[in-house]
């Protein structure tokens, strides 16, 4: 009875670790994406998606469904340096402009965590010199955001990043695109969950 009881918490304790909420990447193909530019994007045999980017200044890996309100979770591994981040509501106009927020990442400098918006192509939340250092360089870093109505929150490596409002971000409505900085750049992704609010 006793050992039933302890395995039977240990369960508990494990579901209550696991992220809630859907994978966004299967491990297996693209299905459920769309790439806009020239980056490119594969899957390796281990099953973590590798961007690397093409000639072209920026392409985006979207997700064919749009999200309004969500929790997202991702760890990413820069393994060489370039301008990459997380748009979200996001979207590419018919004369190819952009828009939408977006969860900036790159190297050491880059305002990882922080908020860039593309309504007026400014950073709207900038990270101190002390939340750059979270930042682990050739490694596996992990990052949320929640997304709800007008309110921004970013966590990088488990440290509070971004906390805003900012009203024309709220008001958009678009799809998550995962960034790709032009050639050299080069991220892994794994472990890419959204939970819609």
């Amino acid at each position: 009875m006793k050992k039933t009881f302890c395995f039977s918490m240990v369960l508990v304790l494990l579901c209550a670790c696991q992220p809630k909420g859907e994978q966004l990447f299967n491990g297996k193909n693209l299905d459920g994406w769309e790439l806009i530019g020239d980056a490119s994007c594969t899957v390796a045999p281990n099953g973590i998606l590798v961007t690397e980017g093409g000639t072209v200044p920026n392409s985006y890996l979207c997700t064919t469904r749009e999200f309004k309100d969500f929790e997202l979770s991702f760890e990413f591994l820069q393994e060489k340096d370039g301008n990459t981040g997380v748009f979200f509501r996001g979207y590419i106009d018919e004369k190819g402009g952009l828009h939408g927020g977006e969860v900036e990442m790159g190297p050491h400098g880059w305002n990882n965590g922080g908020i860039f918006s593309a309504v007026n192509f400014q950073k709207v939340m900038v990270v101190s010199d002390e939340q750059d250092k979270v930042l682990r360089t050739g490694e596996w870093n992990s990052m949320r955001a929640v997304i709800q109505g007008s309110h921004i929150q970013t966590w990088l490596n488990g440290v509070p990043m971004a906390d805003i409002v900012d009203e024309p971000l709220g008001k958009l409505s678009g799809r998550l695109m995962l960034q790709v900085g032009a050639a050299p750049t080069r991220v892994l992704w794994r472990n890419l969950i959204v939970k819609e609010l």
